[in-house]
């Protein structure tokens, strides 16, 4: 009874520990280029002052100082999905990239490379006040064989723009700023083509990410 025990309780570290340590490389491999192939699609420039998530030059300086104290991480961007156990199979997470997350990983990015932290107007030029991404990282190649659908208030976002990124195991969103009500929830709903009825859905309450 023991012995059966310990190889149990053997077998589920194992498998914990495998899981996590695959979560812990695809994660830093997001931190390092997430928005590498993104970046060169995202336009417009970041000077509106009204956009929901605008920043100040301090308040970019700011972000950006916060890398030297370790608070840089996607972990607190990411969304839980409404029917987690099913997304669980597919999906290895998702999140959405504010611009201030954006500092924080082109001034981490730098940091790692050079020891320094870029200049706030170098950092602006990297954001933009028109796009604002979601990704959604798959096991496999998921992105491939599943369809997603944006929607606030029961109405589509034809707006949004679709990557699939990484050899079908990455999709980034490009939600358009000027269609999207930042005061109202955002819908994504994430449906397998061979099975419509298996859907896994994400909730955006912008205002977590301000």
């Amino acid at each position: 009874m023991i012995k059966k025990m310990t190889v149990s309780l053997v077998f589920m570290s194992v498998f914990f520990l495998t899981g996590l340590l695959l979560y812990i490389l695809v994660a830093e491999e997001e931190n390092k280029s997430s928005a590498d192939s993104v970046s060169e699609v995202i336009s417009g420039g970041f000077d509106n002052e009204d956009y929901y998530f605008y920043l100040s030059d301090d308040e970019i300086q700011s972000k950006a100082e916060s890398v030297l104290a370790g608070e840089y991480s996607f972990s607190s961007y990411t969304l839980e999905s409404e029917n987690a156990e099913d997304s669980n199979e597919k999906i290895a997470f998702a999140y959405t990239e504010p611009p201030g997350l954006t500092v924080k990983r082109e001034a981490k990015k730098q940091y790692n490379l050079y020891g320094t932290i870029p200049a706030p107007e170098d950092l602006r030029a990297k954001l933009s006040d028109e796009m604002i991404p979601v990704h959604i990282r798959f096991y496999g190649q998921g992105a491939y064989i599943h369809d997603i659908e944006t929607e606030q208030d029961g109405e589509s976002l034809t707006g949004a723009k679709r990557l699939n990124l990484a050899d079908g195991a990455k999709t980034s969103l490009l939600i358009d700023t000027a269609e999207a009500d930042f005061d109202e929830p955002l819908t994504i709903h994430v449906t397998d083509q061979a099975n419509p009825s298996d859907q896994i859905t994400y909730h955006i309450d912008w205002a977590e990410f301000r």
